[in-house]
């Protein structure tokens, strides 16, 4: 199995599998919905350092980060896309 790789969304062309971790956004024509493990806290609000800090406590206090498992069927888990 391949190390976990991050690739950018604007990347061109993506694997044919992929799983997306990040907030909804738009990428050019692209619409990405929000994964459930998207980190909420808001760095405007919360200053970086204190966001990341809030999502890690939230993560690591669920058995599963936010309720589901990163698996998709068909799509190769090693290959994660951060926004």
């Amino acid at each position: 199995m391949e190390a976990t790789k991050v690739i950018n969304l604007k990347d061109k062309p993506r694997p044919e599998t992929y799983i997306y971790i990040g907030r909804r956004q738009w990428c050019g024509k692209e619409l990405f919905e929000a994964s459930p493990r998207a980190n909420y806290f808001s760095v405007k609000r919360y200053g970086r350092e204190e966001a990341v800090r809030r999502y890690e406590d939230k993560v690591r206090s669920s058995p599963r980060p936010h309720g589901t498992s990163a698996r998709t069927e068909g799509q190769d888990p090693s290959l994660l896309v951060f926004a």
